[in-house]
């Protein structure tokens, strides 16, 4: 039975709670799925981010040690033959 279509007025009182206690539960039926899904979504960008962040690792690691070479090099030129500072 459709809840939109019927007039409140010329239903009985229990019929009347059995309509709300179904639209209640449809209600929360939604909310239930919407959470679950919201779940689900969580999980699968849990597992690309982590699936992005484990074979960008290995990049990220030698950007690093380049980063490192570079500022060592930078280092000397700019020290010159001062010696350590």
């Amino acid at each position: 039975m459709d809840t939109k279509d019927l007039n409140v007025k010329s239903l009985g009182k229990s019929e009347q709670e059995r309509l709300i206690k179904q639209a209640e539960d449809e209600a929360e039926k939604k909310v239930n799925e919407l959470e679950a899904k919201r779940k689900d979504q969580a999980k699968r960008l849990d597992y690309v981010v982590r699936a992005i962040r484990d074979s960008e690792l290995p990049l990220l690691e030698q950007k690093y040690k380049d980063m490192l070479v570079a500022d060592e090099a930078l280092f000397k030129t700019k020290a010159g033959g001062r010696g350590p500072v």
